[in-house]
Parts: structure tokens; sequence; C-alpha cells
């Protein structure tokens, strides 16, 4: 890869035959059934976001009025799942914060949970999540599971009044955006960052 990228600006490796062009994201879905129909003639192409991308977008508003929840201090986090991508991502990042303890690790296999304790310095662990979510030691809470989860550990968590962090996607049905949606906007609980990691760079 490295080889590559150094040879693409010095014109020896031409990547026009590759991607077919720049299309405004506002045109994704045409361009994307445009490949799906085979109309294209490349295997890539690339999307232009907008410049300018409003700060204050929300997927959706609330309805309560609920005030944010506030910590003053170290946030003290609580990490569900300890699986490759919180373990090489996540947690060694959350470890050298300075703004951060990490209180407990939740995971399905006891081994895993106790070998990120040892690894990354959690004071407890467990194998069941429901407790952590109910944990008065932990303001937040890390959602790192797999995508099939993500959703109803929102909903548990929201619920539990716990500022939440969940790994991308939010959902992987309808159903289970719309059970998010309807908290979000009942309760008024909607502290809640999807971990859209690219954006975020």
């Amino acid at each position: 890869m490295e080889s590559v990228l150094h040879l693409i600006p010095q014109g020896l490796v031409d990547l026009n035959p590759i991607v077919e062009g720049v299309f405004p994201f506002s045109d994704a879905e045409q361009v994307f059934q445009g490949l799906a129909d085979g109309n294209k003639t490349s295997i890539r192409v690339a999307l232009q976001h907008p410049n300018k991308i409003e700060s204050s977008t929300r997927l959706w508003s609330t309805g309560a009025n609920q005030e944010n929840k506030v910590v003053e201090g170290k946030v003290e986090l609580g990490v569900i799942g300890a699986g490759n991508y919180a373990s090489n991502m996540l947690l060694p990042r959350l470890q050298q914060s300075s703004a951060v303890n990490l209180t407990e690790v939740a995971n399905a296999t006891s081994l895993s949970a106790a070998n990120a304790a040892a690894k990354f310095g959690f004071a407890s662990t467990s194998t069941n999540y429901k407790e952590l979510l109910t944990d008065e030691n932990s303001d937040a809470v890390v959602i790192a599971t797999g995508p099939r989860a993500h959703a109803p550990m929102v909903v548990e968590a929201l619920q539990a009044g716990t500022i939440t962090y969940v790994e991308k996607p939010l959902a992987i049905h309808l159903d289970g955006l719309e059970s998010i949606q309807k908290l979000v906007s009942e309760s008024g609980n909607g502290q809640i960052v999807i971990g859209f990691n690219r954006r975020f760079r």
C-alpha cells in the first residue's frame, strides 16, 4: 500500500479506469442503483460530502424537556464488549485518557472480560451488562458489542438514564431504530453518540 501511494503522485499508477467519477452525496442512491444495474463501467465511484455540515444536526428531536446529565471531573466509564475492535482501537485510547476512569467491563465470556480488565485497568468485570447499566458508579457507557445487540442495549442504556456511546451501526433493522427514536422522544434522554469514526476524523 505504501509503495502504491508513492507511485500515484508520480503518475506511475493510473486510478482513472477504476474510479468513474465524483458525485454529490445527494445523488448516492442513483449512483449505487447504477452500479447494481450494471450501467456504470467502473468498479468504484467517489461521493463528495457538502463542505459545510451543521454540527447541531440531530437524527430526531426530543419531545420532553429533560436536563442533560452533567459529569464533573473524570468520567466514570463502563464498557460493554471486549472484542477485537474494542480491545485494539477503543480501550487503548480510553486507558491513556486523563479524563476517564474505567470502572467495569462487561462481556459475554468471563475470560475476555478478565483479560480486558488486566490489560486496561478496569476496576471490575462482569458477564451481565444489565448490572453495568444501572451501576451508580458509572457516568457513561460504551457499547462495543456485535451490531445485532446495539439497538436493544441502547434502549436499555437510555432507559437507565446513562450517557451512551455506541459503535456503528446504531441499528440493523428499522424497528430497532424506531424503538430508539420513540424512547428518545418520550423520555427526552438524547445523550447518545454513534461511533461514525470516519466523520470524526
